[in-house]
């Protein structure tokens, strides 16, 4: 449930789905297949009463992590357990792709409609109110030879789906400062919206002292949205100079601080901060000054969900 048309109402942890019905946009899947696999999972999950009725679809870390949940749980809440996941999702939904990587896979679904699987208890509160949650991802490994479920997120905003596995995050966000620099134009996503700069500047901090790169850009809306860094303490000379962070530590040891400042149109009157060494993996790499412009590269991204991320070379014009 949710404050009118906005909040989430679930966790990737047991973001589950009943579907009575599918219409696939795909070529035949093998038995085996990863959208074979997740639409025997929902079509189970539509009449299942019990966890254990799911756990032979799921991977045993997935499996695992729900019966977590459910331990200690009184035996008439853990009964309205199951059938409290189907409350807010479709009935109908369409797969909308398969991607297959190794032994990882990835299915993306839409609702087609919009009638619920299960319609929610009406509330006290005119407040509240329902929100569909019309897009679905699963994340699938590969586990004693078959593919199970791993993750799944439902969200009424496509964009607010992971591209990466929730339980694999950690290890994406530390390959960062790894990784090569992309040789393209620097771009990415934006609290999990595409993210393409139109502009890059460098300069001082002149509040807090150290040096800004600052890439802005505009939304659909038209509104400025950016991804901003500071370099703590750093003087704003910064060509030829490499900068890491990785492991929580930072290359240059003036401080173990380390801000971003993320402005979206998820937030309109604000912006958003992070700050500290953990809060992402990156490597930014400064060339030779040309006249007031400073060529560089970078690969960044934040530990935080949804997605914000930014590769590729840009070119910073000196404030």
């Amino acid at each position: 449930m949710s404050s009118k048309a906005t909040a989430k109402i679930r966790s990737y942890l047991f973001l589950c789905i009943p579907i009575l019905s599918f219409t696939l946009s795909l070529p035949a899947q093998a038995d085996d297949a990863p959208t074979v696999v997740v639409q025997g999972y929902l079509r189970t999950l539509s009449a299942a009463k019990t966890q254990e009725e799911l756990d032979k679809f799921e991977t045993k870390n997935y499996s695992g992590k729900q019966h977590t949940l459910l331990n200690g749980i009184a035996p008439a809440r853990k009964a309205a357990f199951t059938p409290y996941l189907r409350t807010g999702l479709p009935k109908t939904v369409k797969v909308s792709s398969e991607k297959i990587n190794g032994e990882t896979a990835k299915v993306d679904m839409q609702a087609v409609g919009n009638q619920p699987m299960q319609p929610a208890q009406q509330s006290k509160d005119p407040s509240v109110e329902l929100v569909m949650q019309k897009f679905g991802t699963f994340f699938l490994k590969r586990e004693e030879g078959q593919w199970k479920i791993d993750a799944e997120c439902w969200d009424s905003d496509k964009s607010q789906c992971p591209s990466i596995n929730p339980n694999d995050w950690d290890i994406w966000v530390k390959e960062a400062s790894r990784i090569d620099y992309p040789q393209t134009p620097a771009g990415g996503k934006l609290e999990g919206t595409a993210f393409v700069p139109d502009s890059c500047t460098v300069g001082p901090d002149q509040m807090f002292g150290g040096t800004w790169l600052q890439f802005s850009g505009h939304s659909k809306s038209g509104s400025k949205e950016g991804i901003y860094i500071d370099l703590l303490d750093e003087p704003a000379n910064v060509e030829g100079q490499v900068f890491e962070v990785g492991n929580e530590k930072l290359s240059w040891p003036k401080k173990k601080m380390f801000n971003i400042i993320r402005e979206s149109d998820r937030f309109p009157s604000t912006t958003r901060t992070s700050a500290g060494a953990g809060i992402c993996c990156m490597k930014l790499k400064f060339e030779k000054a040309l006249g007031n412009k400073i060529p560089g590269s970078i690969v960044l991204r934040m530990r935080a969900q949804p997605e914000t991320s930014i590769a590729g070379t840009f070119t910073a014009t000196k404030k």
